[in-house]
């Protein structure tokens, strides 16, 4: 099997006639005898998670992400700044010959060029540095300079070459166990096995979720069997309970029927779970407690009853991710589908965190019989 036909099987290329038609979405049917190159122009469109607010102006930019020792972050070729309207970033011509490296391996031996789609909060200057607060990352839609290193035959498939492309790489939204960071130097080869890469036209417009938004949480639900000691209801901060004086995320009376909490403020850096720089977070379990010392709030020495919050007969509870200022912290809060600040999370099927809805937030049950944690 020639290369020219690897490279076909492995991008979805399809044989295209001599001066074909430009491709639809999801296709490369550009031939090899492509015209001069040109600029293009991105539309960006941003969505905004619910119980979040955009607060400020944001820089949204065309960045170089190179994998081969990586990700490492480059150049920011275009940039613009928007209250949330929509966008539009012009791209040059050609990529820089600087950002040309190796996509592929075996299988899709391709150079060319990444470019993350990214929201951010800029320092003054335009560009996207990590440690600036990265706010969105259009993880399903790569900008792409395609170029080529293979010398196509005239038996093979024709592919696109010295063009602009938009990319899905398939690994948006994704759960896999030690997969979220995805360091291999290859990332047309990522996800192969499921189908991808796929390719879109430049002109389609790329929505960019803002998951670095601070999220605010309101929770609320009913109460069974409540004790007739009287008893209150706190989140703390998990495994730091027992060990250390902790501050509560919200911390109130149990009423006989239910009870409804909102989280506002971020908790103490202390209360973090893991030492990754990255991807900083917390656990809080809400647990009901006896009050003790009578001192009208949660210390030391009050008594856990045992019973916390579950939604849909799984145990549930609030969870703090921490803004997210690299490629790689961005990457994992992709990964899990998650929101930076607070929200209500549960164990998935797939052993991973699951971000709940709001709504599921306010549809809670705190049991004294079945919703326990002893």
């Amino acid at each position: 099997m020639s290369p020219a036909l690897l490279l076909a099987l492995a991008c979805h290329c399809g044989p295209a006639p001599e001066s074909a038609p430009p491709a639809e979405s999801g296709e490369t049917a550009d031939t090899h005898d492509s015209a001069p190159p040109v600029p293009v122009v991105l539309r960006v469109e941003l969505a905004i998670p619910e119980d979040t607010d955009l607060g400020a102006e944001l820089t949204v930019a065309v960045v170089h992400v190179s994998f081969g020792d990586g990700p490492a972050i480059g150049e920011t070729l275009a940039s613009a700044v928007t209250s949330g309207e929509p966008v539009e970033l012009a791209l040059p011509a050609e990529a820089p010959v600087a950002h040309l490296d190796a996509l592929g391996n075996l299988y899709l031996p391709v150079s060319g060029s990444l470019y993350m789609v990214a929201a951010f909060v800029d320092d003054g200057d335009g560009a996207y540095q990590e440690g600036e607060p990265l706010i969105g990352v259009a993880m399903d839609r790569w900008a792409m300079w395609y170029a080529l290193d293979l010398e196509l035959d005239d038996t093979g498939p024709q592919a696109p070459v010295n063009a602009w492309r938009v990319v899905d790489l398939g690994i948006a939204g994704q759960y896999a166990p030690n997969r979220c960071a995805l360091d291999s130097s290859w990332p047309l080869e990522w996800m192969m096995d499921d189908g991808y890469p796929v390719y879109h036209e430049p002109s389609e417009p790329i929505t960019l979720t803002l998951r670095g938004l601070e999220a605010q949480l309101s929770l609320a639900g009913s109460v069974v069997g409540l004790p007739e000691d009287p008893l209150r209801f706190a989140a703390l901060p998990y495994p730091h309970v027992g060990e250390r004086a902790v501050e509560p995320a919200f911390d109130l009376a149990l009423e006989a029927d239910a009870f409804a909490a909102s989280i506002v403020a971020a908790p103490p850096a202390e209360d973090d779970v893991g030492s990754d720089p990255d991807w900083r977070y917390t656990m809080h379990l809400p647990l009901a407690y006896a009050d003790s010392d009578g001192s009208g709030g949660f210390s030391e020495g009050d008594a856990l009853e045992g019973t916390s919050t579950c939604f849909e007969g799984e145990s549930a509870w609030p969870r703090y991710t921490r803004p997210v200022s690299s490629y790689r912290g961005y990457r994992f809060l992709d990964c899990y589908s998650g929101t930076v600040g607070w929200r209500l999370v549960h164990y998935a099927d797939h052993g991973g965190v699951e971000y709940l809805s709001s709504a599921d937030a306010r549809e809670l049950v705190l049991d004294f019989t079945d919703c326990r944690l002893d």
